[in-house]
C-alpha cells in the first residue's frame, strides 16, 4: 500500500509511520516530509489480518513556535 500524507503548511522534517500493535503504537518507519508531503509504502501482513497505522509528527519548533507531538487518526489496512 502507498499513502501520501499531507500537512498544513510548507515544513520540512521527519514523521514516523506508527502501527498499532494492541497494546502500543510502535514506529514502523521514519520519512522524510518535503513540502509539507511525505509519501510512504507498507506491506500487507499477510491474508485475513487488520493492521492500523497511524503518522506521528515529533516535538519540534516552526518559526520559533513550539509544535507539541502529535499524531493522525488512525487508518486501517485490511487484507481478505
Amino acid at each position: 500500500m502507498r499513502r501520501t500524507v499531507a500537512s498544513y503548511g510548507n515544513g520540512d522534517g521527519m514523521v514516523s509511520l506508527q502501527r498499532w500493535d494492541g497494546k502500543y503504537w510502535r514506529s514502523v518507519l521514519t520519512v522524510p516530509v518535503a513540502k509539507g508531503k511525505a509519501t510512504m509504502s507498507v506491506r500487507a501482513a499477510g491474508r485475513g489480518t487488520t493492521t492500523y497505522y497511524r503518522v506521528a509528527v515529533p516535538g519540534m519548533t516552526y518559526y520559533g513556535l513550539p509544535i507539541q507531538t502529535t499524531g493522525s487518526r488512525s487508518f486501517t489496512l485490511t487484507v481478505r
